[in-house]
């Protein structure tokens, strides 16, 4: 588990130097990644990169390590965890992966191993910094950033909102096989959507409601098992990673898209050897 995180981390970091090469030093010493998205995929002035099929890993992994665990290292588990949001909050500038961090990050608060005391005092606190940023002028921006009349994002949500529509009337024709693969980017009446916004409503979309439950199976096992064993590292390692991974699908981040679906089998794996079952047999 620590190796993985390392390698998603010297990811991050490595992607890190290559988006500030690029854009404050004029420096493109690694063309493949700029020109995964394009030089046009821009947000605050800035060319934006992709996220990492581990960054939902590496975010839980971190949220584990300072509040989890008694580990003497979390000064350095603090430093990553700001250069990790700052990615994916500045670099690749995602808000649904910033949702579903602060939903993992509350997953693991209040679901920590500690008394019954700590925890109404953690709630207390988390009620109060709620408030907090519900009345603060960021969040009626951030709120605002997904109306249509937002000069920033509101054509994207507009495509998001007309596409599903589109692709939800192709769906009722064939609603439990769905209407198979379809090319990432249909042209209608002028319009482009890309079935990739839709996040795993597109897995309901192309395979049906069949299809759909069978994606939607692995992520409720992890969030299942993780839940079970949130006492332990690894179980609330699980449990919160399958809570950001259902987050952040069903909002555009679907895990079974091609840059994404290398977590799957990770998942998979860290929820068969968290299982209470695999853990009673070992030890039989």
């Amino acid at each position: 588990m620590k190796v993985v995180f390392l390698l998603g981390m010297f990811a991050i970091l490595f992607r890190c130097f290559i988006w500030f090469s690029y854009n404050y030093a004029g420096l493109n010493i690694a063309p493949g990644i700029i020109a995964e998205r394009g030089i046009n995929w821009t947000r605050y002035g800035a060319v934006r990169l992709q996220a990492l099929f581990l960054d939902g890993y590496v975010l839980a992994y971190l949220l584990c390590k300072l509040f989890v665990t008694e580990s003497k290292k979390k000064l350095l588990y603090s430093v990553y965890l700001f250069i990790v949001l700052f990615y994916e909050g500045i670099i690749y500038a995602s808000r649904s992966q910033l949702i579903g961090f602060f939903v993992m990050f509350i997953t693991i608060y209040l679901f920590k191993k500690t008394s019954l005391l700590n925890k109404l005092i953690s709630f207390f606190f988390l009620t109060i910094a709620s408030v907090g940023i519900l009345i603060s002028p960021y969040y009626n921006r951030f709120l605002d950033s997904f109306s249509v009349s937002n000069s920033e994002y509101g054509a994207g949500t507009l495509v998001r909102i007309v596409g599903r529509k589109y692709y939800h009337e192709m769906w009722t024709q064939k609603m439990y096989l769905g209407f198979g693969q379809t090319t990432d980017g249909n042209i209608f009446n002028g319009w482009k959507y890309y079935i990739s916004d839709l996040g795993i409503i597109r897995m309901l979309y192309q395979f049906g409601i069949i299809g759909f439950i069978v994606c939607l199976l692995p992520i409720l096992y992890g969030c299942l098992v993780g839940f079970k064993r949130r006492v332990y590292f690894h179980g609330m390692l699980l449990f919160s990673l399958s809570i950001f991974v259902l987050i952040t699908s069903f909002a555009s981040q679907n895990l079974y898209d091609y840059n994404r679906i290398m977590l799957l089998p990770l998942l998979l794996g860290l929820a068969n050897s968290t299982s209470p079952s695999k853990v009673n047999k070992e030890m039989v």
